[in-house]
């Protein structure tokens, strides 16, 4: 039910920008002035349809937030493409989404930059991330823990090729992790590391994974 409210008011935000670094102006047209910052830092010179535009929240560095409803999705479209003209500067542009929604998002930022700085095409989609074309699921770190929880379990009874077996899907699975998710440093992790030493002779070219 939670998801469903939060699906509907992000479609009902789907059509809305939210504009920052706009300082206000006593009397101000609001729409006016936003119809201006399109043409001189954005260079958009033809006159697009807005529903309503208006201030709100609070004061962000010398000016409240200005959020605009756009008739058409296309022109919308057109101001986010050509955001990076803002680059360096103080102002900003993005999507309207629910409080909840955004928090996720931000909790993405960093890990969509790591991406990004590891030249993979990283897309964020309302609270989805996508990262070369793949779904980005918060899982694997889990997923290595359990690994590396029954290659102990099958070292203790002695099952050595089920050890090794769950051991290196376990490596697998640290080398999927961005280096922005270091594979937590677990009991399992380290028993596991050290039962391969053993095992392998202490031979340094059986830990491939992450250290």
């Amino acid at each position: 039910m939670k998801e469903r409210v939060l699906d509907l008011q992000c479609r009902s935000m789907k059509n809305n920008l939210v504009f920052t670094g706009l300082y206000n102006v006593r009397d101000e047209n609001t729409e006016e002035l936003l119809r201006c910052f399109l043409y001189n830092e954005l260079g958009i010179d033809y006159k697009i349809e807005f529903g309503n535009v208006h201030r709100f929240g609070r004061y962000q560095g010398g000016g409240r937030p200005i959020v605009a409803r756009f008739l058409y999705h296309c022109d919308l479209q057109y101001v986010l493409d050509n955001a990076y003209r803002l680059r360096n500067t103080r102002y900003g542009i993005k999507q309207q989404f629910p409080k909840e929604i955004e928090d996720r998002r931000r909790k993405l930022y960093p890990i969509m930059k790591e991406a990004k700085r590891n030249r993979k095409i990283a897309t964020l989609v309302r609270d989805r991330l996508f990262i070369d074309n793949e779904l980005y699921q918060n899982v694997t770190r889990y997923i290595t823990m359990i690994f590396y929880t029954l290659a102990i379990i099958y070292f203790k009874r002695e099952n050595y090729d089920r050890f090794k077996d769950y051991y290196y899907k376990g490596v697998e699975a640290e080398k999927k992790q961005l280096p922005s998710l270091p594979a937590w440093d677990t009991y399992s992790r380290k028993k596991a590391r050290l039962h391969i030493k053993l095992l392998e002779g202490f031979s340094d070219r059986y830990l491939e994974g992450p250290k």
